[in-house]
């Protein structure tokens, strides 16, 4: 007969810091990933869970993609009109589904909404709350967009738990070809101005994991220019130009120590620009031509093929 646990909080807690050990992770940084993933098994058992799609860094902990930095808040772009009239209905309604076995408890009245400005998003949204593991506070952000568009359908995700037996969250994830095409928006529209040195790891880290199909990237960054809007030309941009990379040595060394990346591939700055940039420029090329382009495939190894 299985014993029935009269503190969960406290055996959460205990779990927590034996994974913390076991991964060699900071327990507050596990402590807070697991209050934001908790929260998203709740959105999953509301009929709003797919007005939100999820992106942003817990998108990237959802993919697995290893050597990534700490993420502390959560990030969606808005899909419904409702959603966005009614946003804090949506949540109170999420922070309210009952999860004993979790440990955490939501305050609904934490619920606090402020406007957020992005360079992409004038109509955006922050939604801060608490919830408490115990004694523990959880402090959440969450970032709502609501402007931009994707070129081909949200991602189905059993977003992964950080303990044993709790249910995964079933949620909407952001089209990997969307967050690249995004972060190549940034890169040619800010780098010169304010360097974006994350999109610049991000997408040279999606390039070493995952496999890719031409037409689907082209989509997305004809879609996500069209939108911001910019315009797209065939010429390689001046944040991945060589004359740049090489500049901008010193800073990129700076941010991955600051961001505790420890990738022996990306050291070097000229790389990653070099590899981002054999990566974009056909998908590019389609994006203006798509008829005279042949569709191709992106492997780690063989690039475009």
């Amino acid at each position: 007969m299985k014993r029935e646990i009269s503190n969960i909080p406290a055996s959460i807690q205990a779990k927590l810091q034996n994974k913390a050990r076991e991964s060699r992770q900071s327990f507050n940084e596990l402590l807070q990933y697991y209050g934001m993933e908790r929260f998203l098994h709740r959105l999953s058992k509301t009929p709003h869970v797919n007005d939100l799609i999820l992106k942003g860094g817990l998108m990237f902990y959802g993919l697995g993609i290893p050597m990534r930095r700490t993420t502390r808040d959560i990030d969606f772009l808005g899909i419904s009109k409702n959603a966005q009239r009614d946003i804090l209905s949506v949540f109170r309604k999420a922070l309210s589904v009952p999860c004993p076995e979790d440990g955490i408890i939501f305050d609904v009245n934490s619920l606090r909404l402020s406007r957020a400005r992005t360079e992409a998003d004038q109509g955006g949204v922050r939604i801060t709350f608490v919830g408490k593991l115990g004694k523990m506070k959880l402090p959440v952000q969450v970032d709502i967009g609501f402007s931009d568009e994707l070129a081909s359908d949200a991602m189905n995700m059993d977003y992964p738990v950080i303990l044993l037996g709790m249910e995964k969250p079933r949620i909407k994830g952001y089209p990997i070809e969307s967050i690249i095409s995004e972060k190549f928006h940034a890169i040619v529209r800010f780098a010169e101005a304010n360097s974006r040195w994350k999109d610049y790891y991000d997408i040279y880290l999606f390039t070493e994991t995952f496999e890719f199909e031409s037409q689907a990237v082209a989509n997305a960054i004809r879609s996500t220019f069209a939108n911001r809007p910019t315009g797209l030309t065939y010429q390689i941009p001046d944040g991945l130009k060589e004359s740049f990379a090489v500049s901008k040595q010193e800073e990129w060394e700076t941010f991955l120590q600051k961001s505790e990346l420890f990738n022996a591939t990306a050291k070097d700055l000229l790389t990653v620009a070099k590899r981002i940039w054999q990566f974009l420029e056909y998908p590019l090329r389609a994006a203006l031509d798509s008829k005279h382009m042949l569709p191709m495939r992106w492997t780690r190894n063989r690039g475009w093929a």
